[in-house]
């Protein structure tokens, strides 16, 4: 007879780290930077683990991308706003007003040295 277990004990859990809508690799494959709501997770692809959280925007983040050096990460958002933030601490680095009316940024990329940036 096969007897089933009747307790269960949580030994770990997962932090929600994404909501839907942009997510981007980082160039060594160790993280993901995904949206959640108006705030940006960086997240460890093996643990799951959110290692930093960016509070990017009051609304939702629209678009994002990560640097190719992997230290940097650029954000646009609802509030009309383009904005680059440290990854390890979250801080922001700089930022500025784009776009107008309703048309949000809706892509951001890094060139491959990481010097430029460029958004639709």
């Amino acid at each position: 007879k096969l007897s089933l277990k009747r307790k269960y004990e949580k030994t770990a859990s997962i932090e929600p780290f994404f909501t839907g809508g942009c997510v981007s690799m980082f160039p060594d494959g160790s993280a993901i930077a995904c949206t959640c709501g108006g705030d940006v997770k960086i997240v460890n692809v093996n643990s799951g683990a959110v290692q930093t959280t960016i509070h990017a925007d009051m609304d939702s983040v629209t678009a994002l991308a990560v640097s190719a050096s992997g230290d940097t990460v650029i954000t646009a958002g609802r509030d009309f706003l383009v904005k680059t933030w440290n990854v390890t601490d979250g801080q922001k680095l700089k930022s500025w007003r784009v776009g107008q009316g309703t048309c949000y940024v809706q892509r951001l990329v890094y060139d491959p040295t990481g010097a430029l940036a460029a958004g639709g």
